[in-house]
This record gives structure tokens, sequence and C-alpha cells, in this order.
């Protein structure tokens, strides 16, 4: 009897994620499509304060793991290394963050 797979495809709008995140954590943050399998994200903390701005790029999707790399200028990268060092802890398991290669692996089945 062959092995049968049911493929499952779930949409969830950029307008969503960031309704979501708007709810959840009370943080206004923008999506853009780049291509396929890019999105560029922003987020503006404070009036003076400069925009963080990011490009997020899908680099594998399968049953074992998801990695996606991250695109961004100097002084976001210090506030994401920062942020990964101090929360470093917190992350779950089956998430892996380099900030030296800007690469996140997420690992469903952990």
């Amino acid at each position: 009897m062959p092995f049968k797979s049911k493929i499952m495809n779930i949409v969830v709008t950029y307008d969503e994620i960031s309704d979501y995140i708007k709810k959840k954590f009370k943080l206004s943050i923008n999506f853009a499509f780049i291509e396929t399998k890019k999105v560029a994200i922003s987020y503006r903390p404070m009036a003076l304060i400069p925009s963080i701005e990011l490009e997020l790029n899908i680099i594998e999707i399968s049953n074992d793991k998801v990695s996606i790399s991250y695109n961004c200028g100097g002084a976001t990268s210090l506030v994401i290394s920062g942020a990964i060092s101090f929360l470093q802890n917190k992350i779950p398991n089956g998430i892996e963050v380099d900030a030296k290669t800007q690469l996140v692996s997420i690992y469903p089945k952990h």
C-alpha cells in the first residue's frame, strides 16, 4: 500500500500578522512584499528614533526544518544581536538563531 500524503496550504496575510502583533504586543509592524520568498519588515519605536528595518528571506521549508535568513543594516543588526543575547534562555527548543550568519533555523518536530 503506497504512502499517501495530504498537503495543507495555510495562508496568512501580512495584515493578519500585523494585526495580531498590534493586539498581542501593542507594536505597529509593517510588512512589504519584495518577491516570492522575501519580505521587508519595518518598525518605528518612537518618533525621534529611526525605523528598524530588515529583509527576511525563506531559504528552506521542509518537514524537518524551516530556514530563514535576515538582512539588515548595522544598527539593526546590533539591536537584533543584543536581543538574541538577552533572550537566549527564552528561545524555545527547536529554534536556533545565529546573529553572526543572520540565520534562523526552526525545527518543527522539536
